[in-house]
């Protein structure tokens, strides 16, 4: 749990599957009503119905108000191992003002896995920062000198290379995955068995606390 910043103790984060679009908001509780409405707000009503969501086995995700959901709108929900988040320092309590700073970061910078940033790739267009405005970059000038009817006209272009573009970045995710999976490969030992051996094997037990179902690997 984070420390309490504001009122708030909670981040509710999603990422979208291919473009890591990521879009989040800072809450005071995480049950499931805070986070039916954060899907349907943020999701639904803003890029349409997934095919899947991906979640752990919270308590907030997996429950009867979200399961109703996910069946109204046929999408599938697909539970995943539950991440252990590391504590964090007290000191750290302006979290939930910083939010949106972090998210307009992580949106503009480029992303290996897609050779793009995912504002790009949702909006079909740079996002030109402050800063190239003020050392006037060429880019950013070229942009902001373009007449009404020239901006018109480059919009529409840039509209009609979003599809090749969204055909390009599928391209270079499923590239670098590849790559990650030769590399986590070679790095595997790989190891023989015999009928008959024992050995040992890590299991995860589901445990109950105030916050929430956590997982328990031994």
């Amino acid at each position: 749990q984070f420390p309490i910043s504001y009122g708030y103790a909670y981040i509710l984060l999603l990422v979208d599957y291919v473009s890591k679009w990521v879009d989040a908001k800072a809450t005071k509780t995480n049950d499931a009503k805070v986070v039916v409405d954060f899907v349907r707000s943020n999701i639904f009503c803003m890029f349409g119905v997934p095919k899947a969501l991906i979640s752990d086995k919270g308590s907030h995700f997996y429950n009867k108000t979200m399961s109703t959901l996910l069946e109204k709108y046929r999408v599938v929900h697909r539970v995943v191992i539950t991440y252990h988040p590391q504590p964090m320092s007290r000191s750290r309590k302006d979290w939930s003002r910083l939010l949106k700073d972090a998210l307009w970061a992580h949106r503009t910078a480029y992303q290996t896995p897609l050779g793009i940033s995912p504002y790009w790739i949702v909006f079909g267009k740079a996002c030109h920062l402050p800063i190239e405005i003020e050392h006037h970059a060429y880019w950013a000038v070229k942009i902001c000198n373009l007449a009404f009817d020239q901006v018109g006209k480059e919009r529409k272009l840039q509209l009609q290379e979003l599809e090749e573009l969204c055909l390009e970045v599928y391209e270079n995710s499923k590239i670098y995955k590849e790559k990650v999976k030769r590399f986590h490969d070679n790095i595997i030992l790989r190891k023989e068995f015999k009928v008959g051996q024992k050995f040992g094997l890590a299991f995860g037990v589901p445990l109950v606390t105030r916050y929430g179902i956590k997982g328990v690997t031994y």
